[in-house]
């Protein structure tokens, strides 16, 4: 496997540990008919972080940099709805 294809696999696995962290947080909730994300309580960032690096320290997260899991929790709430988008299309129609 390519090197890129190595990169792609690793941040698929941080962005994910970046959700986990953030529901566990109660920064974001998970729609339960889409499965998307959408922020729950936006003041939750600093607990995430802070979960996350826990996390990390007791070994629970294993081969993710602390400085990559806090930017993806950071660009996970940048690019996150308040509501989940597609429940938001469907009251539109």
């Amino acid at each position: 496997m390519g090197q890129s294809k190595h990169y792609m696999m690793h941040m698929q696995e941080v962005r994910a540990w970046a959700s986990d962290v953030g529901v566990r947080a109660g920064l974001f909730t998970v729609c339960e008919r889409h499965h998307l994300l959408s922020i729950s309580d936006s003041t939750a960032e600093v607990k995430a972080y802070r979960i996350g690096n826990a996390m990390i320290t007791s070994g629970e997260i294993t081969d993710v940099d602390r400085l990559d899991l806090s930017d993806a929790i950071k660009k996970l709430f940048e690019q996150t709805a308040y509501d989940c988008p597609q429940c938001t299309d469907e009251d539109a129609e």
